[in-house]
């Protein structure tokens, strides 16, 4: 596989929500109050993420065992090659559990993916520049061969440089951003390739979804039955797979070989392209290499040898095989790695969703947003199992004929809550005390649409716990300060520090300086700038059984006089969404919290799927 440097895209759409009206078919959808009025939620069965297809819990095998690898040598001179891989499936485990999540019915198509470029203006595949690229390599020739003339004129050595992988790649990094693209002809439904991890890992972000782990991938390609390929244990190249059997090097359109579809309906497992999953290129458990017999050319007796898998776990697992590789590589077992920044021909993606509205946007804010932000003062974590979301879709109107089941997404945004995961602060004492040094980390709030209590924008933020009281002196910061101080202090003359003044405020004394500190609050801080927006008064927090805690996120619409004076005043209907979370404190404690949040008027919509 040949491999293209890539230049990082901005994730900064992650913090800050997308601009998105509801499907037709998420608003027609909606449930119907008492009343008569129709609701902004749709139910989770009803909303899935588009184009893909339930896959539900359940146990599955992994792996190979040596005798396998061993048959599969034997019955093929040209598989020796590949024994550091082969040896790599090994050992097997039976009944491996998996929880249920959702998985692409198809790979994700260069239509689907350019959807995704459009709307983040990020670099497209490099054979989307087509044209440009030749005209490029022209350029770049004809400029050669005028300083290869000019030096022989001049009587000089010139060495012309060639038009390599390399300086294509230079290029494209240099010019993508004024370079005209388009997806190749007749290419729209199939399977996106020359992208990388991070090309994959961002696109999913972007749709509200992830990649699949290989424990996934395998289970939605085998189930719980003990079989070779997606399809079953026997192999043929009549409508089951794209691979090198078939002698075309052409992509086929995503869904062409419906007779290889797995039993859960997810097609082209096998062939057609190498796809990316989240898992690291590591050794499955208990494994250690095998020995093996290979056959000596020339002799009778064959040879034993081991041959160490390279495993890496930096890179990551890519199943499935390829058009450009054999049947070999289409087993549901085959295993590779792939060094992160890869790209090819034949290397694709498809995504995955663990279900739960919001959960899978929630942790790629985790890994985008909020770990690395200056405003996380803590170490603190989030507790994925407890995350509190809405969200919906939009999607593309289609022309032309599509595979069942197949969809092009065109934006997606969620308002989540994600819980702290490591709280290991009990409410009372000592969480006032150590809440009034420096608020506590509760988790973090995303909305992609303003809210009006607190006033927020759309963005990411910090959501930050303080009991009511005057603040407390850290010890150990005030002697660090002290330390600090006067180390600064050395040298300097009084005059000159009086002449310096006090300087601009940190975002921490401006949050400081804007508090209330006579209520038990909840501190909401900007994730990317670290300043403080807004607070909301909260009650003294207790500690329950985590099996006695009501969660889940509710709507209430309050009618409310709005004016300046009774002759203006009118009643418009607000939209409160009320967040009953819990933040754990051990595996059978937390705390629970609860927290209404008003979104501004008209922002709301309709068409959320909610747990």
């Amino acid at each position: 596989m040949k491999s293209i440097q890539m230049i990082p895209a901005a994730l900064a759409a992650l913090s800050m929500g997308w601009a998105l009206l509801p499907t037709a078919e998420a608003a027609n959808g909606t449930d119907k109050k008492s009343g008569g009025d129709e609701t902004p939620f749709v139910g989770t069965a009803d909303a899935a993420p588009p184009g893909l297809t339930f896959i539900k819990a359940g146990k599955v095998t992994i792996g190979t065992d040596a005798k396998t690898v061993q048959d599969l040598i034997d019955e093929s001179e040209s598989r020796k090659g590949a024994l550091r891989l082969l040896d790599g499936e090994t050992p097997r485990k039976k009944g491996v559990k998996v929880s249920e999540f959702l998985m692409g019915t198809y790979e994700v198509t260069n239509e689907q993916f350019a959807a995704f470029v459009k709307a983040t203006n990020r670099r497209p595949p490099e054979h989307w520049f087509g044209d440009a690229i030749v005209e490029a390599r022209t350029a770049f020739l004809e400029k050669e061969g005028r300083e290869a003339r000019a030096a022989k004129a001049e009587g000089r050595n010139y060495k012309r440089k060639e038009w390599t992988e390399m300086v294509k790649n230079k290029w494209i990094e240099d010019n993508w951003e004024a370079a005209s693209w388009s997806i190749p002809e007749g290419t729209d439904r199939c399977a996106v390739v020359f992208v990388n991890y991070r090309d994959a890992v961002e696109y999913a972000d972007w749709a509200g979804l992830r990649l699949p782990t290989e424990q996934e991938w395998i289970y939605a390609a085998r189930g719980d039955k003990d079989i070779v390929f997606s399809w079953g244990d026997e192999w043929s190249t009549n409508g089951r797979a794209h691979t090198s059997e078939l002698n075309a090097d052409k992509q086929r359109v995503v869904g062409s070989f419906p007779e290889g579809a797995s039993a859960f309906g997810i097609h082209d497992l096998g062939g057609g392209v190498w796809e990316w999953t989240s898992s690291p290129y590591l050794a499955y458990d208990r494994f250690k290499p095998n020995q093996y017999k290979l056959k000596v050319p020339g002799k009778r007796k064959s040879e034993k040898v081991r041959r160490e898998s390279k495993f890496n776990g930096s890179e990551r697992v890519l199943k499935g095989g390829s058009r450009e590789n054999s049947a070999l590589a289409a087993r549901i077992d085959f295993r590779q790695g792939g060094t992160r920044t890869e790209t090819a021909s034949a290397l694709g993606f498809r995504v995955a969703s663990s279900g739960v509205p919001g959960r899978d946007f929630a942790e790629a804010l985790w890994r985008t947003v909020a770990r690395p932000s200056v405003a996380r003062k803590d170490d603190s974590t989030l507790d994925f199992d407890s995350v509190l979301g809405l969200d919906r879709w939009t999607k593309a109107s289609l022309e032309g004929k599509r595979p069942e089941g197949y969809e092009v997404i065109t934006g997606y945004e969620s308002i989540v809550f994600a819980p702290r995961g490591n709280l290991d602060i009990k409410p009372g004492g000592e969480m006032s005390r150590t809440s009034r040094v420096w608020p506590v980390t509760f988790g973090i709030l995303s909305t992609p649409i303003p809210l009006a209590t607190p006033a927020l924008e759309p963005g990411t933020y910090f959501v930050l716990y303080r009991s009511k009281g005057k603040f407390l002196a850290d010890p150990n910061a005030a002697e660090e300060a002290d330390k600090k101080k006067d180390k600064d202090d050395e040298g300097k003359d009084k005059k000159d520090e009086e002449e310096e003044g006090p300087g601009e405020m940190t975002p921490e004394q401006r949050m400081l300086e804007s508090i209330n500190t006579n209520e038990n609050l909840l501190i909401f801080v900007d994730a990317v700038s670290g300043e403080y927006v807004g607070s909301l008064t909260t009650k003294q927090l207790e500690d329950k059984q985590i099996g006695k805690i009501e969660t889940g996120i509710t709507l209430e619409q309050k009618k409310e006089w709005v004016g300046e004076t009774a002759a203006t005043k009118v009643q418009e209907v607000q939209d409160w969404l009320t967040f009953k979370a819990r933040v754990p404190l051990s595996a059978k404690r937390a705390i629970p919290l609860t927290f209404e949040i008003q979104t501004a008027l008209g922002a709301l919509g309709t068409g959320w799927r909610r747990q």
